[in-house]
């Protein structure tokens, strides 16, 4: 879960505006958790692929057939039966 930086805290700490994180913005996930989902998520990281590359929170290599992919990498603490969950959306 990392930004063009690299690291998560400078992910919490925030992100300078770029064409990368406006076209992330555009097409985030939207979640639909239940009222009764006991956590939440607590970061979202992304990563904007041009060209094939290894993905930075993931085992997968990304493969662009298309002019971009956009990588969200979920983060939760704790789920029922992990200490954390890591999922992840692409937009191809």
């Amino acid at each position: 879960m990392t930004n063009k930086n690299g690291s998560l805290i400078a992910l919490r700490q925030g992100l300078q505006e770029t064409d990368e994180l406006n076209l992330a913005r555009k097409f985030a996930p939207v979640l639909r958790l239940d009222r009764s989902e006991p956590w939440r998520p607590t970061a979202i990281g992304f990563t904007v692929f041009a060209e094939a590359g290894k993905s930075p929170s993931s085992k997968f290599e990304i493969a662009p057939k298309a002019d971009r992919v956009i990588e969200y990498a979920i983060f939760w603490d704790y789920d029922i039966q992990h200490l954390y969950d890591l999922e992840h959306v692409w937009f191809i």
